[in-house]
């Protein structure tokens, strides 16, 4: 199915050139797109028509495209844009290109498929419906981050990558994995285990110990100050002061028994 363009400047969008019509229970279709739109302001959402399962937006090259599911399981394909993809209500795998994309998980049973070194991922886990409180959520593969959109007390694990992990106002439980994690728990009293660098600036913050695949903390950024000490060093000793005779006539010398002259003694 061809992308055209529709529109001009900012409110432009792609638009499919034909249309789908599929009726219930009758296999599982694909709608494969091709054809670019490269001149895009804003990226053009494509949702999945009724009774149409998945979506292939591969051969799109670089056309900014955000795809979106129906409430039935779809499989979602990206381009080389950073897309938004998001699989609705179902079951679902959604599979990213080389832009950084970001997926929408709303269900524990959603798949990422992402290629390794193909932009920064991020995984934001929203909606309420389906999921309850107190399940942990881990990263595929490949994915770099993931941030929790939803209201209830929910837990995020990282995976072998340099994971940033965002936790919501519920209180979360964030584990960042072997890479070198930043985790912020936000609002609620969180417990943050495996992170490099720890944000707990709301709610209160746990930090818990961590198995020996955690990295150390990295320095202060400023040199640590030495103590004050408590009271100022003794000063030194005073040198000693000579001593002055008190008279300034000097004692008659002792007459010499030898024929030298008398060694005259020193003026003060």
């Amino acid at each position: 199915m061809d992308l055209v363009k529709v529109g001009t400047g900012a409110t432009a969008t792609a638009a499919l050139q034909d249309t789908v019509t599929e009726l219930a229970s009758e296999g599982n279709d694909t709608v494969v797109l091709r054809g670019s739109v490269n001149d895009l302001i804003n990226p053009t959402t494509l949702t999945v028509g009724a009774n149409i399962e998945n979506l292939d937006a591969s051969n799109t090259g670089s056309t900014k495209l955000n795809l979106t599911g129906s409430t039935v399981a779809n499989t979602l394909t990206g381009n080389d844009a950073d897309n938004l993809i998001d699989g609705g209500a179902g079951n679902d795998t959604l599979v990213g290109g080389k832009g950084n994309d970001t997926y929408v998980i709303d269900s524990l049973a959603d798949t990422v498929t992402e290629v390794a070194s193909e932009g920064t991922d991020t995984r934001p886990r929203r909606r309420d419906t389906s999921i309850a409180g107190g399940n942990t959520y881990t990263l595929d593969d490949n994915v770099d981050n993931a941030t929790l959109t939803n209201t209830i007390a929910f837990n995020l694990t990282g995976n072998d990558l340099d994971n940033t992990l965002t936790g919501n106002a519920a209180a979360n439980t964030l584990t960042g994995g072997i890479g070198n994690d930043t985790l912020n728990g936000g609002a609620g009293a969180d417990t943050l285990i495996g992170g490099v660098v720890e944000v707990g600036t709301e709610g209160v913050a746990v930090t818990t110990p961590t198995s020996s695949t955690m990295r150390p903390m990295p320095s202060p950024s400023s040199p640590v100050k030495a103590p004050t000490p408590s009271r100022s060093p003794s000063p030194p000793p005073a040198a000693p002061t000579p001593s002055v005779p008190t008279s300034t006539t000097p004692p008659s010398p002792t007459p010499s028994p030898t024929t030298s002259p008398a060694t005259p003694w020193p003026i003060p």
